[in-house]
């Protein structure tokens, strides 16, 4: 699987571009194996659930604390971030959460979906519009029905437009 997600991240790269120092705008990551130095309040506790103290402080967490086991498209942003100290440079954010099967295997990622919700954050919902202007209704039906399959439902800002028919798409309307 690692080696589909290695395609699809340098296909990213070569469609929206790196930063000088080579770092990708648009990455396809594990939500399990990102980790991130966050500063903020802290308690400790022994192992026996004694409460030792409570702490300000930064320190290594789970960058996902709550989404575990999926695959993430994240996007490298310059906007400051008062948790993160290793942000100078700029961070990576979410942007989608790729479903799980029914047995708990995380769905790959498509690069249909992947470059259309890529246009959304660099372009806007009326440029990306453009990706379905010389589709037949067939074939954008497919597409709603790909993105709504995979795309997490945490995260309903596109898979949740598709599904309720609210994120219909006019690709007469240009910028």
């Amino acid at each position: 699987m690692a080696e589909g997600i290695n395609s699809l991240n340098e296909q990213l790269k070569r469609s929206f571009g790196c930063e000088p120092d080579g770092r990708p705008k648009f990455r396809i990551v594990f939500s399990s194996d990102q980790y991130e130095n966050r500063f903020a309040l802290y308690r400790d506790f022994t192992e026996g659930g004694i409460f030792l103290r409570e702490v300000e402080e930064v320190r290594r967490v789970p960058k996902y604390m709550t989404i575990r086991d999926k695959w993430m498209l994240e996007q490298l942003i310059y906007e400051p971030h008062p948790h993160l100290p290793d942000q100078a440079n700029g961070h990576y954010e979410q942007r989608m959460a790729f479903k799980q099967d029914a047995n708990g295997k995380p769905l790959k990622p498509t690069w249909n979906v992947l470059s259309f919700v890529c246009r959304i954050f660099l372009e806007g919902p009326v440029a990306a519009a453009s990706y379905f202007k010389e589709q037949e209704e067939a074939d954008r039906k497919k597409f709603i029905d790909e993105a709504c399959d995979i795309l997490e439902d945490e995260v309903p800002f596109l898979a949740g437009k598709l599904a309720n028919g609210t994120a219909v798409v006019n690709p007469g309307v240009m910028n």
